[in-house]
């Protein structure tokens, strides 16, 4: 619970308009009273005034302000708790569970109209190096600009993932291999120009790319197996590329 008031910004903001609130309540209801009793009208009157209309009046607005304010609260906490439940933090990408999710959307409606698609699975080279050379601050901003190259090369209808570490999974929706291609081009290309700045270094890094077609019937994991072993194949035969999954491997 005291995490949570934390989280809400409670004790610096509601609680001390609630507490602000009663006091001037009980201010005013003070110089109410003092007022009757100057001018001799009955007590009783000014109870009844008191409970049906002064409290009522001078309160309401003072209770409600940090009521809202709560709540207004409240629902940003819970957006804030959606976005994490979606999204990766670092790089503003899909998180591991929510890239599945669309994905499997994505293929059942492929299937129904009979759509062909792209899996990549996408892979930072040697970002261990980079990590032991630089720091690891340097290796998440590394991965945060991967993040954001993607955002911006790939189309509305394509969702991409951070799947673990340096991993990513982009699903190009309603794309043949040959689109697919293009876009990997674009992708190795962006990257080329890309460089991170951090404590005085510049890091220039690459990417493997393992690409596959999901026809219709096929499934995630199928896809998601191929897409890893053609990954594999482009890590051993010397990075920096992208290799078409195929039946030999």
């Amino acid at each position: 619970m005291r995490q949570l008031i934390d989280k809400l910004g409670l004790k610096k903001t509601t609680l001390a308009v609630m507490t602000i609130s009663i006091i001037f309540s009980l201010a005013v209801t003070l110089m109410i009273w003092l007022l009757f009793s100057l001018l001799g009208i009955n007590l009783n009157l000014f109870i009844t005034l008191l409970m049906g209309i002064i409290v009522p009046l001078f309160a309401a607005p003072f209770i409600l302000i940090p009521i809202i304010y709560l709540i207004m609260q409240i629902n940003q906490l819970e957006m804030e708790m959606r976005l994490l439940a979606t999204y990766d933090e670092l790089t503003g990408c899909l998180n591991r569970r929510a890239f599945f999710e669309q994905s499997e959307s994505l293929i059942n409606l492929g299937d129904r109209n009979s759509i062909d698609s792209c899996l990549m699975m996408i892979d930072i080279d040697k970002f261990k190096l980079i990590n032991d050379r630089y720091g690891h601050s340097s290796g998440d901003k590394v991965i945060a600009s991967l993040g954001s190259i993607f955002i911006d090369v790939m189309r509305k209808s394509d969702i991409v993932g951070r799947i673990g570490g340096e991993e990513f999974a982009l699903f190009l929706h309603q794309t043949s291999i040959e689109g697919a291609s293009r876009f990997a081009e674009r992708l190795h290309e962006s990257i080329s120009l890309s460089v991170i700045k951090d404590n005085g270094h510049s890091i220039n890094y690459t990417i493997s790319i393992g690409l596959t077609q999901l026809r219709s019937g096929t499934s995630l994991e199928d896809a998601l197996k191929q897409a890893d072993k053609a990954l594999y194949c482009a890590k051993n035969n010397g990075r920096n590329q992208t290799i078409f999954y195929n039946q030999s491997m």
